[in-house]
């Protein structure tokens, strides 16, 4: 750090960072998309209030508010007074895009685009500069895109209480408050901020008790305080941005299951600050790594979730990247550039039954495949609940290619009652989406077998008095004299007839 070589490097790194900024602005210039046509400020109350044969000068140009066919509110130039919105929409759920106008406001206590209790509201090529706000967002749902937002008194885009909020592709620059501002004490919120270059504001992205929200592929430079802050809130993932030359890259505050990977971190005067020690993680484990830090001092000689295998390097630093109350304990040794795309993932865990009794075998299919464009090594693990059952590398799979694990669960002393199954594919390099690498399924249950009782032997038939000598004596005597009988009875018979 602090040679000539290296200041000029970092010169000419923000240099063109900020030269790919002013080209993106340029790109989405919305008033070069064609001539506009100046009017008075648009208020809209109720989807009544859309309908422009009812009111022509309610600034719609076409549609009738369906999904197939929505409101279009467009080809206009906007110049309002101090205290005016330059479009202010309230109370309405029909379809509406609000596309290529131009907004410029007196910049007291306005905004250019206002939204309250909204839902199905697209606002795309748009410029929008000199209110207090310069799109506020209130207790709606609604996609900005590809839009200017710059020089307003306040933030740039203002959320409040909004919920299934996207930012998409915009340029945010030289607003005194924060480029992105949310307030939102919501449930879901599912606030996504992708591909917009921030720059040049008081921080660039602030987010106040948030849950479900997603910062990716944004350029992040030269604001004056954060890059982005995230306080009071759960569930955030901040991946694949590049946060260049802020007071403070990236600051968790009292903010919990975050999730940092990939990101570039370069020349912020504090990178990273994270005050719920152990409750938030800064990489995605190995072999997919953390992020880039332009000020990491380690070195790269050896390889293994231990960095213990040498000398063999694998793009990962061998020591964790330590910040305030935190690390990073897998930081990549170069700038990422995701040019491949890196992805292997859990297709399905299948058993062979949904029962089995105790000290029996169960057999377990899982099917793994590669999502990704380059032929990738990793290892298959499944576990029953937290038990590990067995492990098996993938040597190799190629991009698009499946594979089918056979795992045999001997379930002697396994607890009686229901498990669940857990299959993880390990990460490999460079891996971004990480989410399908881990499959949980059951229940399966585990059987007592129920004691039998032995069945006792059949009887043997009753036994036959046997016959003994005796019988077949007074049966003789009794035949013998019976014939007696009937020899005297048969002579009487006979003297009496003569």
């Amino acid at each position: 750090m602090g040679s000539t070589g290296e200041k000029t490097y970092r010169l000419l790194a923000l240099i063109s960072l900020l030269v790919l900024a002013s080209m993106a602005a340029s790109a989405i210039h919305p008033a070069r998309a064609a001539p506009l046509t100046p009017r008075a400020p648009i208020s809209i109350f109720g989807n009544g209030e859309l309908n422009y044969t009812v009111y022509p000068d309610n600034g719609v140009t076409s549609g009738n508010g369906s999904a197939s066919n929505p409101y279009i509110i467009g080809g206009w130039s906007i110049t309002a007074s101090a205290r005016a919105d330059g479009i202010h929409v309230e109370q309405t759920n029909a379809s509406l895009i609000i596309r290529n106008v131009s907004t410029q406001g007196g910049n007291v206590g306005s905004n250019g685009i206002f939204l309250s209790h909204v839902t199905n509201v697209v606002v795309k090529d748009v410029k929008i500069s000199s209110f207090n706000d310069g799109i506020s967002i209130f207790l709606s749902n609604a996609t900005v895109e590809n839009s200017m937002i710059s020089s307003n008194g306040l933030h740039g885009a203002s959320i409040l209480d909004g919920e299934n909020v996207n930012l998409f592709n915009n340029t945010i620059t030289l607003n005194t408050g924060d480029g992105i501002h949310s307030n939102n004490y919501c449930v879901n919120c599912l606030l996504n901020v992708t591909g917009n270059t921030i720059t040049f504001n008081l921080s660039g992205i602030i987010l106040q008790s948030m849950n479900n929200s997603f910062i990716s592929q944004n350029n992040i430079l030269t604001n004056t305080q954060k890059g982005i802050g995230v306080y009071k809130s759960t569930y955030s993932l901040i991946d694949l941005n590049n946060i260049t030359s802020n007071e403070v890259g990236v600051d968790l505050g009292r903010s919990t299951n975050s999730l940092v990977h990939h990101n570039n971190f370069l020349y912020n005067s504090v990178q990273a600050s994270d005050n719920e020690t152990g409750r938030n993680t800064w990489d995605v484990g190995y072999a997919s790594g953390g992020n880039y830090w332009s000020d990491y001092a380690g070195v790269d000689h050896c390889s293994g979730p231990a960095q213990n295998v040498c000398p063999r390097s694998d793009g990962i630093g061998d020591t964790p990247r330590i910040f305030f109350n935190n690390e990073d304990r897998y930081p990549l040794m170069q700038l990422f550039v995701q040019t491949v795309i890196h992805d292997v993932a859990v297709s399905s865990v299948t058993p062979s039954a949904l029962s089995v009794n105790e000290s029996q075998t169960l057999s377990i299919a899982v099917v793994v495949k590669n999502e990704g464009a380059a032929t990738e090594n990793f290892t298959l693990t499944l576990y029953y609940d937290s038990t590990l059952i067995g492990s098996q590398p993938i040597l190799p799979l190629a991009p698009s290619g499946s594979q089918t694990v056979l795992f045999n669960w001997d379930t002697t002393g396994v607890p009686a009652g229901l498990h669940t199954f857990k299959a993880t594919a390990s990460t490999v390099w460079g891996e971004i989406d990480v989410a399908d690498n881990t499959i949980t399924t059951g229940p399966v249950e585990v059987k007592i077998p129920q004691a039998t009782t032995p069945t006792p032997p059949p009887s043997p038939p009753p036994a036959q008095p046997s016959t003994s000598p005796d019988y077949y004596l007074v049966g003789g005597l009794a035949v013998l004299f019976i014939i007696s009988i009937l020899a005297v009875m048969t002579r009487r018979t006979k003297h009496r007839t003569r």
